[in-house]
């Protein structure tokens, strides 16, 4: 299954400048608006819905978004093309140990490593580095 992530909704604003030169700084995410919107593809269609965040930062220069890592709370995975059983069973399934093994990694992780503006203010194309089941040595 493909797995493609949208990050939508992550509103922050200002800026700090410190003897006139305009310093990167840190934006926490409104958790009550931010969120993830998913779609995943497979043979016989496809699925889609939401997740929430756990935290995230967003690093700023002036008002340019120039990078951020954000933490994706595995276990609000919320499937929206299904109603009743349907949904559960998919939801369950998607947090199950032959998915994502909610229980083991309830966290994944997005770090972005570059930004590029579209041309529009506060719009942009994020490249970011994934990580939806963090395997270590105790694994």
């Amino acid at each position: 299954m493909k797995l493609l992530l949208f990050i939508a909704g992550l509103f922050v604003t200002s800026s700090h400048v410190v003897a006139g030169t305009v310093v990167p700084s840190p934006k926490t995410i409104d958790l009550s608006t931010s969120k993830v919107n998913w779609k995943a593809y497979k043979v016989t269609g496809a699925h889609e819905g939401m997740m929430k965040f756990k935290s995230g930062n967003l690093i700023f220069d002036g008002e340019t978004l120039i990078g951020g890592q954000l933490e994706v709370d595995m276990n609000t995975i919320d499937v929206s093309d299904l109603k009743g059983a349907g949904k559960g069973k998919l939801e369950g399934h998607l947090k199950s140990e032959d998915f994502f093994s909610v229980v083991k990694h309830p966290a994944a992780t997005i770090n972005i490593t570059k930004v590029t503006s579209r041309g529009l203010p506060g719009e942009y194309k994020i490249t970011a580095n994934i990580t939806i089941k963090k395997h270590d040595k105790r694994d």
